[in-house]
Protein backbone atom coordinates (compact mmCIF):
# COMPACT_ATOMS: atom_id res chain seq x y z
CA UNK A 1 0.00 0.00 0.00
CA UNK A 2 2.81 2.53 1.25
CA UNK A 3 4.66 1.98 -2.39
CA UNK A 4 1.16 2.76 -4.41
CA UNK A 5 0.37 5.91 -2.41
CA UNK A 6 4.52 6.79 -3.42
CA UNK A 7 3.55 5.96 -6.92
CA UNK A 8 0.79 7.55 -7.10
CA UNK A 9 2.41 11.29 -5.79
CA UNK A 10 5.39 10.60 -7.90
CA UNK A 11 2.92 10.58 -10.70
CA UNK A 12 0.67 13.39 -9.95
CA UNK A 13 3.67 15.63 -8.89
CA UNK A 14 5.16 14.55 -12.60
CA UNK A 15 1.94 15.49 -14.19
CA UNK A 16 1.55 18.37 -12.51
CA UNK A 17 5.18 19.44 -13.25
CA UNK A 18 4.81 18.13 -16.97
CA UNK A 19 2.00 21.15 -17.04
CA UNK A 20 3.52 23.70 -16.24
CA UNK A 21 6.28 23.18 -18.02
CA UNK A 22 3.80 23.49 -21.25
CA UNK A 23 2.26 26.41 -19.93
CA UNK A 24 5.53 28.23 -19.44
CA UNK A 25 6.25 27.25 -22.70
CA UNK A 26 3.12 28.41 -24.03
CA UNK A 27 3.41 31.43 -22.80
CA UNK A 28 6.19 32.57 -23.70
CA UNK A 29 6.00 31.45 -27.40
CA UNK A 30 2.82 34.09 -27.38
CA UNK A 31 3.16 37.31 -28.92
CA UNK A 32 0.26 40.30 -28.36
CA UNK A 33 -1.85 40.89 -31.17
CA UNK A 34 -1.08 43.54 -34.01
CA UNK A 35 -2.62 46.78 -33.47
CA UNK A 36 -6.07 47.60 -34.80
CA UNK A 37 -4.78 51.22 -35.39
CA UNK A 38 -3.17 52.69 -38.16
CA UNK A 39 0.07 55.10 -38.20
CA UNK A 40 -2.52 57.89 -38.48
CA UNK A 41 -5.02 57.28 -35.34
CA UNK A 42 -2.12 56.11 -32.96
CA UNK A 43 -0.96 59.88 -32.59
CA UNK A 44 -4.90 60.96 -32.61
CA UNK A 45 -5.13 58.28 -29.52
CA UNK A 46 -2.41 59.88 -27.84
CA UNK A 47 -3.76 63.32 -28.08
CA UNK A 48 -7.07 62.18 -26.86
CA UNK A 49 -5.84 60.38 -23.89
CA UNK A 50 -3.80 63.30 -23.06
CA UNK A 51 -6.40 65.57 -23.50
CA UNK A 52 -7.57 65.98 -19.51
CA UNK A 53 -11.09 66.62 -20.37
CA UNK A 54 -11.44 63.34 -21.82
CA UNK A 55 -11.65 59.85 -20.76
CA UNK A 56 -11.10 57.22 -23.04
CA UNK A 57 -11.66 54.03 -21.89
CA UNK A 58 -11.70 50.48 -22.70
CA UNK A 59 -14.65 48.64 -24.09
CA UNK A 60 -16.02 45.06 -24.79
CA UNK A 61 -14.43 43.63 -27.62
CA UNK A 62 -11.26 45.53 -27.89
CA UNK A 63 -13.13 48.63 -29.27
CA UNK A 64 -12.08 52.18 -27.22
CA UNK A 65 -14.90 53.94 -26.12
CA UNK A 66 -14.44 58.17 -25.76
CA UNK A 67 -16.50 60.41 -23.39
CA UNK A 68 -16.39 63.70 -22.70
CA UNK A 69 -15.90 64.32 -18.83
CA UNK A 70 -18.40 67.11 -18.98
CA UNK A 71 -21.08 64.19 -20.34
CA UNK A 72 -20.34 62.58 -17.58
CA UNK A 73 -20.80 65.22 -14.89
CA UNK A 74 -24.46 65.42 -16.43
CA UNK A 75 -25.19 61.96 -15.94
CA UNK A 76 -23.54 61.51 -12.51
CA UNK A 77 -25.83 64.46 -11.33
CA UNK A 78 -28.71 63.05 -12.76
CA UNK A 79 -28.02 59.70 -10.83
CA UNK A 80 -27.24 61.17 -7.97
CA UNK A 81 -30.09 64.22 -7.93
CA UNK A 82 -32.06 63.75 -4.88
CA UNK A 83 -35.39 63.34 -6.49
CA UNK A 84 -37.90 60.75 -7.47
CA UNK A 85 -36.94 57.90 -9.93
CA UNK A 86 -39.70 56.79 -12.14
CA UNK A 87 -38.78 52.73 -12.78
CA UNK A 88 -39.59 51.34 -16.64
CA UNK A 89 -41.10 47.72 -17.02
Amino acid sequence: MLILSRQRELSESTTDNITRIRIDSAMQSASLPDSNLTKDERPVLKRLKSNKDIVVLPADKGQVAVMDKTFMKKWTHLLTANRPLKYLN
